[in-house]
């Protein structure tokens, strides 16, 4: 009598346990859901398979615990679910098959989902550089790949971090204006962002070169194009001479005088040497000139701009004054 009421007693547990199983989510070994891949553009396909021994229901798909799709469900059926939106990063895809004893569902598959990537975006160089270019890129959200080429030639292929700043290479300019190109891409998307650069001419590899047509004045240091500054040049009527130049002679001057704090002294080249000029690169107590011809041949510049630049350029650097 014991023994039986024992074996009433097991049974009931194993009943009971087997439907704690159903109504807690147990996994279903014919259930399955898939997808053709890891990685997705913006939203993925899924399969739901269930087999012949599975019941009639229904299927719940479940992202990261969040259910996205219910679909009815015979035994045998397999069910395609097409564009299934998800936000970008890794998920969790879960079936769950509910019947009238419970819900049971299949094991997890984890995928990925990526947006097209944000085009990058070149810090250096600006529109105009050197013969020798150091190439730095800004790169824009789901890009996990840059690969950089100039005027069609590849240079740089290589994994990258979003948001980050990445040099890709130091690229070797001919003269001329050259198509840099940046393509990129994560596993599903590309895209490609493309941009002019101009190389400078100049004659010597370290050098000042001042383009009266554009107001602006290049330091050129072994190749390549440290910086740009906005200028101002002389009148129309006391132009600045377009010539060849050594800076030969450089003073602090007064901060509020017409010189502004620094001056560098333009020599000319003659057939003997270079002759001691009136000329000079030099600030300015009017800033608002800059970028107009309103000096008596000199170049002038921003106050802080002489600042940055007196320092950079050491006596006997070569200038270049053209149109």
């Amino acid at each position: 009598m014991i023994l039986r009421r024992n074996a009433v007693i097991v049974a009931l547990l194993v009943v009971c346990a087997t439907a704690a199983v159903l109504l807690s989510g147990g996994s279903a070994t014919a259930l399955d859901v898939s997808s053709d891949a890891y990685d997705h553009l913006v939203a993925a396909d899924l399969t739901i398979t269930l087999s012949s021994d599975d019941p009639t229901g229904t299927v719940l798909v479940v992202v990261d615990g969040t259910v996205r799709s219910v679909q009815p469900a015979l035994p045998g059926q397999v069910i395609s679910l097409e564009s299934v939106g998800m936000p970008k990063g890794e998920h969790d895809v879960v079936a769950a098959l509910r019947t009238t004893d419970g819900i049971v569902h299949s094991e997890a598959l984890r995928l990925a989902v990526w947006e097209a990537p944000v085009p990058p975006v070149m810090v250096t160089p600006g529109a105009y550089s050197g013969s020798v270019v150091p190439v730095t890129v800004r790169i824009g959200a789901d890009t996990s790949r840059i690969r950089f080429s100039v005027d069609g030639k590849l240079v740089a292929d290589r994994a990258v971090t979003p948001g980050s700043l990445a040099t890709m290479s130091v690229a070797s300019l001919g003269p001329g204006t050259h198509t840099f190109e940046f393509v990129a891409s994560n596993p599903v998307a590309q895209t490609t962002a493309t941009f002019k650069v101009t190389r400078l001419d100049y004659p010597w590899p370290t050098c000042v070169v001042v383009d009266k047509s554009d107001f602006r004045l290049y330091l050129v240091k072994d190749g390549f194009l440290v910086k740009t500054y906005p200028i101002a040049i002389g009148k129309p009527n006391t132009p600045t001479p377009e010539r060849v130049w050594r800076i030969d002679a450089k003073y602090y001057t007064d901060p509020s005088g017409v010189y502004g704090p620094r001056k560098m002294r333009l020599f000319q080249r003659t057939s003997w040497g270079y002759a001691y000029t009136a000329y000079a690169i030099h600030g300015t107590n009017e800033p608002w000139v800059i970028g107009t011809m309103a000096s008596h041949g000199c170049i002038r510049l921003e106050n802080s701009d002489i600042i940055d630049l007196f320092p950079q350029v050491p006596l006997g650097t070569m200038c270049l004054t053209r149109e």
